[in-house]
């Protein structure tokens, strides 16, 4: 590739936090905003949007079907804030297009936040851990309230290292061919076998 000299940039310096040692910086949010359809800024969202009346967001079409506009997979996020979206067009025809999207968009989170915190976690973590970090969707309509005290943000050793969760990847992997559909000559192969661990 005649490279001889790759650039690293060091991170920089945080000037808020308290440790000596420099820390990646991460321009994600921490939160459960769904940011990964929505973007994580007001930038990225409006160039998502399609503007048009609907509040829905841009699908790109293909012979295929609808193509979602994005490198990540958060395909079934995405299709439920279409789908909400349109449902509230013909329940509230009044509402402009900046209604409908924020609506749709707050009902879309509010169900990722309930799966997240009332199925999945309870079974990654369980009941005695989501006990003790006070994690337990709790009923009626007290809800679990929210603390703007707690100062948001992840642990490098968290992204980089517990949240791939490996221990959540199935023990057999199949393989696909270039169209995309699984290869009947190709046996499953064993995660164990392939990954170091």
């Amino acid at each position: 590739f005649n490279v001889t000299c790759l650039s690293f940039v060091r991170t920089l310096e945080c000037t808020t936090c308290d440790s000596d040692r420099r820390q990646q910086s991460n321009g994600a949010t921490a939160t459960l905003d769904a940011s990964i359809v929505y973007g994580a800024d007001d930038e990225r969202a409006s160039i998502l949007r399609t503007n048009d009346g609907t509040g829905r967001m841009i699908a790109n079409y293909t012979e295929e079907g609808e193509l979602l506009p994005t490198g990540d997979d958060p395909n079934d996020i995405f299709w439920e804030h279409n789908r909400i979206a349109t449902r509230l067009k013909i329940f509230n025809p009044h509402w402009d297009d900046e209604r409908l999207y924020q609506e749709s968009r707050k009902i879309n989170i509010a169900q990722l936040q309930s799966i997240t915190y009332g199925e999945y976690l309870p079974y990654l973590l369980g009941p005695s851990l989501m006990e003790q970090f006070n994690l337990t969707v709790l009923p009626g309509s007290e809800g679990t309230q929210y603390d703007s005290s707690v100062r948001l943000g992840m642990w490098n050793e968290f992204a980089t290292a517990v949240f791939r969760l490996h221990s959540m990847v199935a023990k057999k992997v199949g393989a696909l061919g270039l169209e995309f559909r699984t290869c009947t000559r190709t046996p499953n192969y064993s995660a164990r076998a392939t990954w170091a661990s």
